[in-house]
């Protein structure tokens, strides 16, 4: 997977941005839905981008799976229009209203 993070007013490339990437396993499930056989923070992982604000990195293709139709999972997707992949970003300076 690559790609470049830009800012949307300007366009112009973020550089140090933070992506928060989260994959299921090959059983549908992420690791708090299945502590039984997976680690803690299992297929996930954190990448900031360069000076160009590049991101770059290899994964699996995802395998197919529902999510449940409850919890923070649900909300956040009706909240934001979201599609199923979990991808968070972090500009470098900036604090969600959540944090502050």
């Amino acid at each position: 997977m690559h790609g470049v993070i830009r800012d949307l007013d300007t366009k112009k490339p973020i550089p140090g941005a933070v992506l928060d990437i989260w994959q299921s396993s090959s059983n549908g499930k992420y690791d708090f839905q299945d502590p039984e056989n997976q680690v803690d923070n299992n297929l996930r992982g954190k990448f900031r981008t360069n000076e160009k604000g590049e991101y770059h990195f290899y994964c699996l293709r995802p395998t197919a799976y529902t999510l449940p139709m409850d919890g923070k999972i649900m909300i956040s997707i009706e909240c934001y229009s979201r599609n199923t992949n979990m991808l968070a970003l972090q500009r470098p300076g900036w604090h969600s209203p959540q944090n502050s």
